[in-house]
């Protein structure tokens, strides 16, 4: 596809709507405002378009273009949430320079959900025998809840996940699980160890379990493409002040 004038008026229409993922930053807007305009835009374009909304306030659209039947079906799949803005410079207001868009979002992943709305217009325009199915989705950053309400009701023998990767093939992407342990103690004075319980200790010993399980994966089955699995402990929280014994860590 050539870049256009109009695609890049597209991005920076996109990154000019804020739509931060709340789950990241507490005053994100989410995706309400983005879902209502990439609706609108694919229903003009002659698509018929679907929300669905698992969780209020987050949306996401799916638009479909029917084939005329015969053909296998494409799912085009681009995220419409963002992380947050800290530290930028008017985040929401695009800039074009060089023939590049910049502003929050403008990689990951506004642009990419401009080509795939640009696509499905194109594609309207042709006699395709399978249905092209694009869905604009919420809340790729934290728990993809978004694709999860999409994969519910649609389906399509391909699909092209069109994250930016520098223009490189990716045919396979590791899984995840997000888990929280909690270990209890008993709060105490510190001066008092005949009656607390150190729930960080206990803790300590969950982590130390972390690194072992860690070791083995990394030595254990390989996927051909993804290398092996991994663990890690990323946030810990525990304890009110210096001189007491904590009742609670959780990590």
């Amino acid at each position: 596809m050539v870049w256009s004038v109009a695609i890049e008026s597209l991005i920076a229409d996109l990154v000019a709507i804020e739509s931060v993922n709340p789950d990241l930053v507490a005053s994100g807007s989410g995706e309400t405002a983005i879902a209502q305009f990439v609706a609108s835009w694919l229903r003009d374009a002659g698509l018929d378009v679907e929300i669905v909304e698992p969780v209020p306030g987050r949306p996401s659209v799916i638009g479909v273009l029917r084939g005329s039947g015969g053909g296998p079906s494409l799912m085009l799949n681009a995220h419409m949430d963002t992380v947050g803005a800290g530290g930028m410079v008017d985040p929401f207001s695009p800039v074009v320079r060089e023939g590049r868009v910049y502003g929050r979002g403008a990689c990951d992943m506004k642009a990419s959900l401009a080509a795939i709305m640009v696509t499905a217009r194109e594609a309207a325009t042709l006699r395709l025998k399978g249905d092209l199915i694009v869905t604009a989705v919420a809340d790729e950053e934290v728990a993809s809840l978004g694709t999860f309400a999409v994969l519910e009701k649609f389906h399509a023998d391909f699909g092209i996940v069109t994250e930016p990767t520098e223009l490189s093939l990716c045919l396979a992407h590791k899984g995840f699980v997000w888990l929280e342990v909690e270990t209890q103690g008993v709060a105490a004075h510190g001066s008092r160890a005949d009656h607390g319980v150190d729930a960080i200790a206990h803790m300590g010993r969950v982590l130390t379990g972390v690194l072992e399980l860690d070791s083995r994966l990394r030595h254990g089955p390989r996927h051909g493409l993804l290398g092996t699995g991994s663990i890690h402990a990323s946030l810990i929280e525990g304890g009110q002040e210096m001189s007491t014994y904590p009742a609670h860590c959780i990590a």
